[in-house]
């Protein structure tokens, strides 16, 4: 027994050990000091998508991980700061700085990540606050990052870590026109519109000739190290990384605006099946408008009106093999292959066809045998006029590989 708690102990003075010593070999982040005597010390440094930090004490972050909600409330509000980003990017977390003496309205200071070369890349941090200076464009492959404070009238220099250093890779640029294929759709990059080369020329091919909806495009640029541009432009001043880099990969994510028709604001108990003027290369099977009531969808799309009292919320649930939805207000339901991004209602002022637009709030999404149902409510006013259903659609990334425009 007495050598079963020698070796515990022995486990137990060696693992505080091995925890004393990586928390002194852990290296201090480092601090700045503005022209006015104020300072600020980096917190965090995150690499990444999905960055997290929080100012409380360890221990305080641990008491709201296990007390009740109820008791959790007499530590006092718990705080976290987050930022997500589409694409990997380095996320510096610096403490706020004090209140100035004299009391100005807190202004955003610009940040410049510097390449090796003197090439640099803007942001901009917010010096009340402790949400961080996000970086899509930096040195990579480099072991500290050397960020530039711009404090009117000069700049002020400080290295942070580089958490993740990048590797750089290897691409080869192909003539235009280029096709991407996704989801079944093929995407042609024909060239550049106008000679400032200020955006790509996109033109969507479904098989067969087939119609595509009103298009939306968005596009950005990456370099070989990963780095990428926050300008969604691809103007050559635009372009990631260094000044010498001539190879790039454009990435185009595309929004489909798919109409559904006019349609009528229903009654309770009262829905209406709509067809969307395209079939695309979502996978639609049904699209319906509810008004107030409960409906049983089934699994072969069929849909019924449960003449039941009013419901109290907005919900889609799954039962046997149907779907039931449950609506207090105007709602659009769309069964589907893919998800789709949003289904919504707007307000065609003819001829000009603009007017209000009515975002749908997605309530609940549930799947069954490779179909995904998804409930929508867009909150319509009391007073309107020519409405019109439509579903949009976020198509996969088209990727193309050019090189730099002269």
């Amino acid at each position: 027994m007495r050598s079963r708690w020698f070796w515990v102990a022995a486990v137990g003075v060696i693992a505080v050990g091995g925890l004393f010593w990586g928390w002194a070999s852990i290296e201090p982040l480092p601090s700045i000091k503005f022209a006015d005597g104020r300072s600020s010390r980096v917190l965090k440094v995150s690499y990444g998508t999905n960055h997290v930090f929080s100012p409380d004490p360890l221990w305080k972050k641990s008491l709201h991980k296990v007390l009740p909600q109820m008791l959790g409330k007499y530590l006092g509000k718990f705080q976290e700061y987050r930022r997500a980003t589409p694409y990997d990017s380095l996320a510096i977390y610096l403490e706020p700085l004090a209140s100035p003496k004299v009391l100005v309205r807190w202004r955003a200071m610009t940040v410049e990540a510097v390449f090796p070369d003197g090439t640099t890349s803007a942001t901009t941090w917010n010096p009340g606050s402790y949400y961080p200076i996000i970086l899509g464009n930096y040195p990579r492959e480099q072991k500290e990052v050397l960020l530039r404070f711009w404090d009117a009238p000069k700049s002020i220099d400080m290295k942070v870590p580089n958490p993740h250093r990048g590797q750089k890779a290897s691409w080869t640029a192909r003539p235009l026109p280029q096709t991407s294929e996704v989801a079944g759709t093929k995407v042609v990059m024909k060239g550049w519109k106008h000679h400032a080369r200020s955006e790509p020329i996109l033109i969507e091919r479904f098989p067969g000739g087939r119609a595509v909806g009103w298009m939306q495009w968005r596009t950005r640029l990456f370099d070989p190290w990963g780095n990428w541009n926050q300008h969604e432009s691809a103007h050559p001043s635009h372009y990631p990384g260094t000044k010498s880099e001539t190879m790039f990969k454009l990435v185009a994510e595309g929004t489909e605006y798919i109409s559904a028709g006019f349609v009528e604001r229903p009654g309770r108990d009262q829905h209406e099946i709509l067809v969307p003027a395209l079939r695309t290369n979502w996978g639609g099977k049904l699209l319906v408008l509810f008004g107030p009531g409960t409906y049983e969808v089934s699994k072969d799309c069929a849909v019924s009106t449960r003449r039941v009292g009013l419901p109290t919320t907005n919900a889609l649930d799954r039962t046997g093999s149907s779907w039931i939805v449950r609506c207090m207000e105007p709602s659009l339901l769309v069964v589907s292959e893919r998800p789709v991004w949003e289904a919504r209602l707007r307000e065609r002022q003819l001829p000009r066809k603009d007017g209000r637009v009515f975002a749908g709030r997605r309530i609940g999404s549930a799947t069954r045998g490779g179909m995904t149902a998804q409930l929508f409510t867009p909150r319509l006013p009391t007073i309107t006029t020519n409405l019109e259903a439509e579903v949009i659609i976020r198509w996969p990334p088209a990727e193309f590989f050019i090189e730099k425009p002269n």
